[in-house]
């Protein structure tokens, strides 16, 4: 349940309007903020943790292969979310 409760939380922050004048500079992260899909995400009760939305290198590494082996880490488990923001000439 804490899973969805902060999935949720995320939602409504992400989801959150944007109001600027059209002169006024934005950042990289206000566009990312503005415009970043809504996530819904379904857990599985008997296996919880393992739908958290952690860093890539929860455990220290970037081998993304052993982090079944290192899920057991919970404390290690922080919330994590990833953006990028691309411009270009025409969009």
């Amino acid at each position: 349940m804490k899973t969805i409760r902060a999935s949720l939380l995320a939602v409504a922050l992400i989801t959150t309007a944007l109001t600027a004048p059209a002169n006024a500079a934005v950042s990289d992260h206000d566009l990312a903020f503005h415009w970043a899909p809504v996530h819904h995400q379904d857990t599985d009760s008997s296996d919880h943790d393992a739908d958290y939305l952690s860093t890539v290198d929860f455990d220290g590494d970037w081998n993304t292969l052993d982090n079944w082996e290192n899920q057991p880490q919970l404390a290690k488990l922080t919330g994590a979310a990833y953006y990028s923001v691309v411009e270009t000439s025409t969009h």
